[in-house]
């Protein structure tokens, strides 16, 4: 895989917002309740998040943002 933050770069704002808050354990109606969109919303931008980062896990797409530096 990529090194550094290049994993995290193909990631929009958005997402990386969405990808710290999934790093912290909250699920995707919490990550919702603090962006102010809905769950469906949060599902979406998850799935690009993995699709991106090429993972299947929450646990996954943390340990890829913990070891990029959060962002």
């Amino acid at each position: 895989g990529a090194a550094g933050g290049d994993e995290l770069a193909t990631l929009t704002a958005r997402e990386r917002e969405v990808l710290a808050a999934v790093a912290e354990g909250l699920t995707n109606k919490e990550i919702g309740q603090r962006l102010f969109i809905s769950e469906r919303t949060i599902g979406v931008h998850v799935s690009h998040i993995f699709d991106k980062l090429q993972v299947r896990t929450r646990v996954q797409a943390s340990a890829i943002y913990l070891r990029n530096g959060r962002g």
